[in-house]
């Protein structure tokens, strides 16, 4: 229950953040660079769940510092990574490799997408409250504390499960739509 009281608490801040991403990901797609289409690798690389974590915590935690910069790092970081992700699709979709792109980020992009916003929800929070206060609504800063704390924690947790599936689950997909081709 606490959880779901958190994330209803936070969910204005969530909400911007796919917003922000998903206007990442129109600008990805919509770069007018070179298409040259996605392919799965041949060879599928075997990197532990260490590597990935220790490449995505880090950016989870500056998506989440930026409460301290007023939202802007965080503004800046989801239309970035938004924009990587919808120029793999778009390159993908050029392509006509679109389900090879799919089965590439598929095992893990729930957990590591969800991971990003709820840190993007932190990186947030200073607006938010802002917001709440101008429409004068009583803000706990104890609660307020105690909820990032819980997204930080969980947004981390996920980050450790999208590693996990990136590194065990991914490479044996990639492998068996490399042998049914």
């Amino acid at each position: 229950m606490f959880l779901i009281s958190t994330l209803y608490r936070q969910s204005a801040g969530i909400a911007v953040a796919v917003l922000v991403y998903a206007g990442g990901m129109v600008t990805g797609m919509l770069d007018p660079g070179t298409r040259a289409g996605f392919r799965l690798p041949q060879n599928v690389p075997t990197e532990g769940v260490l590597h990935y974590v220790t490449h995505n915590a880090p950016v989870t935690l500056m998506l989440a510092a930026g409460l301290l910069t007023g939202g802007v790092l965080t503004l800046l970081l989801l239309i970035s990574n938004g924009a990587v992700l919808g120029t793999l699709f778009a390159d993908a979709a050029h392509g006509d490799s679109l389900w090879d792109a799919l089965f590439a980020v598929i095992p893990h992009a729930p957990f590591e997408l969800a991971a990003t916003m709820l840190a993007g929800a932190v990186g947030f929070a200073p607006v938010s409250v802002v917001c709440r206060l101008a429409l004068g609504r009583t803000v706990y800063t104890r609660t307020e504390v105690r909820d990032m704390a819980l997204l930080i924690g969980l947004a981390l947790l996920l980050v450790v499960l999208a590693a996990s599936a990136e590194a065990w689950i991914t490479p044996g997909i990639v492998e068996w739509k490399n042998d049914k081709a």
